[in-house]
Parts: C-alpha cells; structure tokens; sequence
C-alpha cells in the first residue's frame, strides 16, 4: 500500500504561471476576408488549404501543450511531493560481526570454522558493509565500505590465537550504525569466554530497534588442549584436558623430552618439570579438531648478574644501597675521569662535576650503548652544565627552585607499585621525540627514558637533595626494577603471558600478541599462550537459541514504509520533455 502526499503545499500556488500561458494561446486577433479579384484564381484550390490549416492549427496545439506539460511539471515539483513505499531499510547496511578466535580454527567437515564463516560473510555483504572482529579486544575492521572493498578483506583476514568478547562486538557494531538504519549479522561458533553475553547485547540492540541475526558455525568436536601454566624459577607445570569422551594417551615433548599422559574423560592431567634456561616449547603430539592448542611456550632467561657501572665523585649513600638490596647486580664504583674499557651492562653517571669528565666521554659511550648497554644519568644541580653528545631523552632547561607532586605518566614493569613523592628543585625539561616519560612534574618529565639502538639512556632528575623519594619504600624497588630492565632481566611473569595482551617496547608502538609463540621484546623474549579452558572446549557445543545454523540462514526482510521524494524524478521528466520540444521545433524549422 503506497500513500501520497506533499512537503510543501504552498506550492500550489506555483500553478497561476499557468495562466499567461493558456491566455496567450486564447487570445488571437480575429482575421478580416477580402474578396481580390486578382487572386480569384486561386480560390479553387481553397477547399484543400483548408484541410492543411486544419493540421497546422494541430502541430501549433502540440507545442502549446508541450509547454503546458513542462510548467505544470515545475509547478508540481514545488510542492515537493512524495510517495511513500513498503520496503527492506536494513539489509543494504550490514555490521559484520566475525568470530576471529581460536575456536573458529576447529575443523569441520575437512574445513575450519572460520573459512565456513567467510564463505558465508560473501553471501551477506551489502551495499554498504562494516566488519567487526571479535576477538580477545573487538576490532573495527572496515567502517562501511563498498561490497568490492569488503569482499578484499575477507579474502585476507585469519583468526587468532585469542579468546573471545563476542557481546562487546555486537554492542560495537550497534554503535557502528549511528542511529541509521541497518542490520548486525555475528558469525560465530558462540564460544564466548569472557565480557558481555552475546544474547544480553543482543537484547541492548533489540531494544533500539536493531535487527540483529545469530548465524552458528560449528558442531561437537573432540579435543585435547593446554589449558594452563604455571611457571617459577625452578620448576613448571603444564595442564593438559581431554575433551573427548573416553580415556586418551597422549604424547608429550618438553623441548627434546618425551613423556606421556593418560587423560580420564573430560580431566585435566598435570606434568612438572624443572624450567629450563631460555625460550622451552611444550608439544602435544597428538591429532585432533583443534591444534592451536597443543603447543605452548616457556621463556625463562638464564640467570646473570647485571653489571653496573657507577661514575660519581660523590656517591650517592641511597643508590648504592638500592643496588646492593638484591644481590643480582655486580656494582663497580669509580671517580671520574678515568671510565674503565671492561664492558658493563649499565652506566650510571652522579654527582657530577663540570670538568669531572673527559671530552667526548659519552661519545664513545653513545657506541656501547647501541651495542646494548645502557646510561643512566643522575640529575642534580649542575647536570645541565654537562655536555651529553645529544643522548639525553630530554633538554635541560632553567632551574626551577619549587614545590611540586611528582607523577606517574607510564605504568609498566619500572614503575609499578612505585610512589614518586615530592620535589622542591629540578630542572624545566622539554621530552625529545620518541623518548617515554616515567614521571613528571606538571609538564617537566623528570624520569625519561629513551632507546638508541640496542640500548637505551634515562635522565633521573629527582635530587637527592631535593626529593623525599630516596626515603621512600618506593625507591629500591623503583631502582631494582630499572636496572632489571636495562640489563635484560625480565621477571617470568611479565614474560609469559596470555594471547590477546599487548606488547609495548619502549620507541616502539604497540604489538598486539595474538598467536601462540615467541615475541621480540627490545633485550628479551616474550611467550605468549593461549591457555583457556572454555576456548579449548569445542566439544561443547550449545548455540544461543535465537540462532540459525550456517546452511539455512537468509536474510528476513525488515519492511517499513519509507518515504521517497519523487522531485528528482519530476526533473528528469522536465527535461526528456524539454529535448521533446527541442527537436519538434528543429523539425518545423522554426530553428
């Protein structure tokens, strides 16, 4: 059922420009007859001009008609009319919501979840397509794109070794759509481990009047997986499940060491072992739906002490006792000039004097430090009269005499559990590209950190003299931390780590950890794990009620009635009309 109607009926009044024209055609002067006896000759052939004028008098009716038709078109298009028709407003504008994790790399039926899933996205693409990722974070992929664009990226995307948040991607892809109409399409084996419940987003869409369609990928599958890790100085432990539904052997290998499991029904079976130094693969040799979890990796780094360097005429009492509370560094203290050739693994330079170094001193440090060691610079009062050879990740401005809080700008592996308190003197700094603040006061970085190549330098502008930190419980274990880092001494903890945490590396941007491995890290390795029971699950197989298997989904029509506005329409006809006129006048050589 169509309705009709107008945005402007005002307009009508558009129709009186009829008037002049109709009045022109009217009004004709009347034509006097006078009888001339010269063209009397001529009357026989009287009878059959009249039947030509007839059809002239038509051919000029025509033209007026013409432009009849192309005014009253003008005039109606003023009002603006529109008529108003039932159709599908959501499925040319489609959210893609697309299980990227690991359990859609399960096999099904000789092929993975997740190629099912692709296979059926090309099927659902619209006139305008967004892509939402669901994984360990949801991830815009496209933001409504062509069909062309969409089908490229779907060609080239692969799941990751991660867990899902399939409920925080649907509200995302709600989101996505602005308040404009459209529909969310999840493609997913709703193995959801952690966030919103799929069905609850579902319902928060439904309530903005969002269609949103559960299309289910996958079936039972068997399994046996890594579950878990714990990992310590000494010794580890692996936790292996069988998710079949009858006792498994299976095959294990730590690094070249073989052992073996036997696995009751839907049990979990542990195996420890020392940890061994370095980068250890654990290694299920076993056949199942699901291998992205039968590897998994250790990094232990080998233990050894960090050489550090301290170059002071006046050693700080505080520093040195930091670095002896963990009996993991082998400190060196010597007064300057004289910097020993013996390599260290940190340089620390404090309670320096001008003159106390040699020229070109950090020059040829600058060479050690892109080998991988590493300077530490300890801020006073005369550090700004030193020369740095640019290695500084801040420039010293004047001297602020002050009180100020200092604050934490960047929480990581250095500053965690770390409280700067308070100074009444440092110095104005201006942070160099690239270089990461730890701590500032107001806009002043005063602990920065900066890489240069291999190795990295750090201005600590705390004084002494002038901060309450060295009193502080936070100081040794802010001073063990840094040194830890710079020497390559990563606690296992922040080295071991799940799929789907992130990796920032100082000077670097952030690496997002979604496949099982081993990670570059600046000086160290990083492991990351997929490690998840419910992800593992597979055998488990219960679809949200409102779903639709992946074979017999199709798209449900959501029809309103919408308004469309046929001026445009009304204009093209004007102007078809308009060449009409164009060539009947051409053609009676008017023109």
């Amino acid at each position: 059922m169509a309705w009709f109607g107008f945005l402007n009926p005002g307009g009508m009044i558009a129709f009186f420009v009829l008037l002049p024209l109709i009045l022109l055609y009217l009004v004709r002067p009347k034509p006097i007859t006078l009888d001339i006896p010269s063209v009397l000759f001529f009357s026989k052939n009287q009878k059959s001009k009249n039947q030509r004028s007839f059809l002239r008098h038509f051919m000029n009716e025509l033209l007026f008609f013409l432009h009849l038709l192309i005014l009253s078109l003008l005039a109606f298009a003023v009002m603006q009319p529109w008529i108003e028709i039932e159709t599908d407003v959501v499925s040319d504008n489609v959210i893609l919501v697309l299980d990227v994790s690991a359990s859609m790399q399960t096999m099904q039926d000789g092929e993975l979840r997740f190629d099912l899933a692709r296979e059926k996205a090309f099927d659902l693409l619209g006139v305008r397509t967004s892509i939402v990722l669901a994984g360990e974070t949801p991830i815009v992929a496209l933001d409504h794109v062509p069909r062309a664009d969409a089908k490229s990226y779907l060609r080239g995307v692969q799941p990751r070794d991660t867990t899902s948040n399939i409920g925080e991607a649907i509200v995302l892809g709600g989101e996505l759509l602005r308040g404009n109409k459209g529909r969310v399409v999840v493609l997913s084996d709703f193995a959801s481990t952690h966030g919103l419940h799929p069905s609850a987003a579902r319902d928060v869409l439904l309530s903005l009047d969002i269609p949103v369609d559960f299309i289910v990928v996958g079936k039972q599958a068997q399994n046996v997986g890594i579950v878990d890790l714990t990992i310590n100085d000494d010794s580890s432990a692996v936790y292996v499940k069988n998710y079949f539904s009858h006792v498994v052997t299976v095959p294990l290998f730590v690094n070249n060491d073989a052992f073996s499991l036997t696995i009751q029904p839907r049990d979990i079976e542990a195996l420890s072992f020392k940890t061994p130094s370095g980068v250890t693969q654990i290694r299920l040799d076993f056949t199942d739906d699901l291998s992205v979890d039968n590897d998994a990796w250790i990094v232990a780094p080998e233990e050894h002490a960090v050489k550090v360097l301290v170059v002071s005429s006046l050693p700080s009492p505080y520093l040195l006792a930091a670095l002896a509370s963990t009996g993991q560094f082998a400190v060196t203290v010597v007064e300057p000039p004289i910097i020993p050739d013996e390599l260290f693994d940190v340089y620390i330079f404090q309670g320096l004097h001008v003159g106390d170094l040699l020229p070109g001193t950090f020059r040829e440090l600058g060479s050690r430090v892109r080998d991988g060691a590493s300077i530490i610079v300890y801020g006073d009062s005369e550090s700004h009269l030193l020369s740095y050879d640019d290695l500084l990740p801040v420039i010293l401005g004047n001297l602020q005499v002050e009180s100020g809080i200092v604050g934490l700008q960047t929480v990581n592996r250095i500053t965690r559990d770390v409280q700067f308190g308070t100074v009444t003197e440092y110095f104005a700094t201006e942070a160099i590209p690239e270089s990461v603040s730890l701590a500032a006061v107001d806009i002043f970085p005063l602990v920065n950190l900066i890489s240069h190549g291999k190795g990295y330098v750090v201005y600590y502008g705390l004084f002494d003299a002038a901060s309450d930190f060295p009193y502080s419980p936070s100081y040794p274990i802010f001073w063990v931390n840094l040194i830890k880092f710079l020497g390559g001494m990563p606690v296992l903890g922040d080295v071991n780590v799940r799929t789907g945490s992130s990796l920032h590396t100082f000077g670097s941007d952030i690496t997002s950890l979604d496949h099982v491995g081993v990670y570059a890290a600046g000086n160290f390795k990083i492991a990351a794990n997929l490690l998840s029971d419910t992800e593992s699950a597979v055998d488990v197989f219960v679809p949200p009620q409102s779903g639709t298997v992946l074979s017999s989904y199709l798209f449900t029509p959501v029809e309103e009635d919408v308004a469309y506005d046929i001026v445009p329409f009304l204009l093209l006809f004007v102007f078809v009309v308009s060449l009409i006129e164009l060539v009947y006048v051409k053609v009676r050589g008017d023109i």
